[in-house]
């Protein structure tokens, strides 16, 4: 893959890129690379003084490792190597970002059994004392 972008090809319009709400997804898509910036540049269609990169909006590159990041959180004005067109999602609440929502289910499941075998012989232990 060629580093070189087309303007506008930034994580926030990139099929990786995750927010929190509906209102950061459309801020994410409008708000533009800030190498595309100019000083004191609008945005929102010069209805609200923002700066040019719209906050800017914080998400998470689902691909972070991949694109050898410390971290998944990141600006939609940043662009990474892995963009693919389809625009920022939704990140599910809970869980870790950088795991796919079947791998996240099967350890909540792991989590919440271990607890039960952690924590049961304590609580019937505690129950058996009041008795």
């Amino acid at each position: 893959m060629s580093t070189a972008r087309k303007p506008g090809e930034k994580c926030g319009t990139c099929r990786f890129f995750a927010v929190r709400n509906q209102a950061e997804i459309e801020l994410a898509r409008i708000a533009k690379d800030e190498s595309e910036c100019r000083p004191g540049e609008w945005v929102f269609e010069g209805k609200r003084n923002v700066g040019c990169h719209g906050g800017p909006v914080k998400g998470m590159c689902l691909k972070w490792k991949e694109r050898q990041a410390a971290s998944p959180a990141m600006l939609s004005t940043q662009w990474c190597p892995l963009w693919e067109s389809g625009g920022a999602v939704i990140r599910q609440a809970g869980g870790s970002p950088n795991k796919p929502e079947e791998d996240r289910k099967g350890g909540m499941v792991v989590s919440l059994l271990l607890g039960a075998v952690v924590l049961g012989p304590a609580l019937l232990g505690d129950w058996l004392e009041r008795r």
